[in-house]
């Protein structure tokens, strides 16, 4: 397929997306924004956001730095609950993220099923020490999939079989 084709596909899933979406729980965080907002706002300087989906749940997992000091946030996607702890020393490799854009994690979904072909997004992680590029895992039931994807311009880097 080529890019430009590409390109249309993934427009008319997201448009098809937005138009039979499921109604998420109240609980679900459905973007990086949503994510930043649940533990504490615009104060917090983002170094690295990881999502894992487990069964029917998601786990949210951020590592920041909030008043001078290095943190930890665990927030379980079912109720909310957020665990805020203390980590002694941040990596320096971890640059601060760049969350320009409020960027949904269905949307980043649909890029990287699409450029697999067929299977469903497990986890989605974005840190500063991978520059600012999502690393997204696909499964399609028998072989498993990272799609790079940069976060500034949604361009796919690389489709990789692992």
């Amino acid at each position: 397929m080529r890019k430009k084709e590409l390109i249309l596909a993934i427009l008319a899933l997201l448009f098809l997306g937005v138009l039979f979406i499921k109604p998420v729980k109240s609980t679900q965080l459905t973007s990086m924004k949503s994510v930043v907002n649940q533990i504490g706002g615009p104060t917090i300087e983002i170094h690295a956001i990881k999502l894992t989906r487990q069964g029917n749940d998601y786990r949210y997992e951020v590592s920041g730095i909030q008043n001078q000091k290095s943190y930890h946030w665990l927030i379980n996607g079912e109720t909310g609950t957020v665990i805020k702890e203390p980590i002694q020393n941040m990596s320096t490799k971890n640059q601060k993220l760049q969350l320009d854009k409020d960027i949904l994690f269905q949307n980043l979904s649909v890029i990287a099923e699409v450029a697999v072909g067929k299977g469903v997004a497990t986890a989605w992680e974005l840190s500063g020490q991978s520059q600012n590029l999502w690393r997204i895992s696909v499964e399609n039931g028998q072989e498993d999939y990272v799609v790079t994807i940069d976060n500034n311009t949604l361009a796919i880097e690389s489709v990789n079989l692992i």
